[in-house]
């Protein structure tokens, strides 16, 4: 078992992975992203024009912008509630949360491409590929790709 992040990783390998759930449907981060779950806070507002940044909050002084990924996936807005759960990530230096219904936990995935619906966020995809536990599918989502577009939202490209 290992985590995808700088791996070679081919079909029917085992990796990790944090299953959760949006919008009644399974989707998976890499675990070698993920720094913790943490429950939903207020939000600070942040001026912006995209509906991929929610807010930002304040973890142990580091500003980190709150993400809505609802809208790109196709799925319907909700209120939130003190359910919801915030995913802290981070890539190449860069940090991000990712609202989630519910945080479902550390699970064993096998490795394999599957075709994505090719669901895109402005032209960055979103959803790398599906991942499969048994008969359970998740679609996993690419932070490094999210993250990157989240920080040209924020410089202003």
């Amino acid at each position: 078992m290992r985590a995808l992040k700088s791996q070679c990783i081919t079909r029917g390998e085992y990796v990790l992975i944090v299953e959760c759930l949006i919008g009644g449907q399974r989707y998976a981060l890499d675990l070698a992203y993920v720094r913790e779950i943490i429950r939903l806070v207020a939000l600070s507002h942040i001026d912006c024009q995209s509906k991929l940044i929610e807010g930002a909050i304040n973890v142990r002084d580091q500003i980190i912008p709150i993400i809505n990924v609802r809208h790109y996936l196709g799925l319907s807005e909700t209120e939130y509630e003190l359910s919801h759960q915030i995913i802290i990530c981070a890539c190449q230096g860069m940090f991000c949360g990712i609202i989630v219904d519910q945080a479902l936990g550390i699970e064993n995935y096998e490795y394999e491409y599957l075709a994505s619906e090719g669901k895109r966020v402005e032209n960055t995809k979103l959803v790398s590929e599906v991942i499969r536990r048994g008969d359970i599918k998740a679609e996993l989502l690419d932070i490094c790709e999210l993250n990157r577009k989240v920080q040209r939202v924020i410089e202003g490209h």
